[in-house]
């Protein structure tokens, strides 16, 4: 016969593991998973444009100086000026001179004033008194002093010689024996149209000096 103790002991151990059993179904083991870590979220987009090797590079113009001041067109320093050697000028007849050289400004450079003129004439019928008196000029200039090459003080110079009529504006004259000098001038003169029809084209081949310069200047 069994002991009271013995029955009652069973249903007592036997409940101990059942409720240790529910306690375990009611507790889940942690999860062991084999899946892949989620992906890092991605960086932000930079704000500061990055700069490409294919875009333009800036270049900086560099600064362009300020042009000098134009010459005055009376001057030998003006490129427009054509420089003629007077003995070219000599070699021509007086009256193909204007048909040779032309109107434009022209610069004989180094040029000398005789010692003496002997200057004189009278002036026929004229509409441009200073430039119509054809056989009258104002002064005369040649390519050398007239004592170059002489072996004593004196005048030897015995070469051609250019007829020269000064602008009526003009200021500055020669004196005797004057030289080195630059003289700026030319033919053609625009006045040569206001000469009488028959002086018109020896008007035309009178030179006008515009300016005179020291040489070298």
């Amino acid at each position: 016969m069994s002991s009271p103790h013995s029955r009652l002991a069973t249903p007592i151990i036997v409940g101990l593991f059942v409720a240790a059993a529910c306690t375990s179904a009611a507790t889940p083991a942690p999860a062991t998973s084999s899946a892949s870590p989620p992906p890092p979220s991605p960086s932000p987009i930079p704000t500061t444009p990055v700069a490409s090797s294919a875009s333009t590079p800036v270049v900086t113009p560099t600064p362009t100086p300020a042009a000098p001041p134009t010459a005055s067109p009376t001057r030998s320093a003006d490129a427009t000026l054509r420089v003629v050697d007077l003995a070219a000028i000599l070699d021509v007849a007086e009256a193909d001179r204007f048909e040779t050289f032309g109107d434009e400004s022209i610069l004989l450079e180094h040029v000398w004033s005789p010692r003496d003129l002997g200057l004189g004439g009278v002036c026929g019928p004229s509409t441009v008194p200073w430039l119509e008196c054809l056989n009258v000029p104002d002064w005369l200039i040649q390519p050398a002093a007239d004592d170059a090459g002489c072996p004593w003080t004196g005048f030897c110079y015995d070469g051609g010689r250019l007829g020269i009529l000064y602008e009526p504006s003009l200021g500055e004259r020669l004196g005797l024996g004057d030289g080195p000098v630059d003289v700026i001038g030319h033919f053609g003169d625009p006045a040569s149209q206001g000469c009488r029809p028959e002086n018109r084209a020896a008007c035309r081949d009178r030179f006008v000096v515009t300016a005179i310069e020291k040489a070298g200047s």
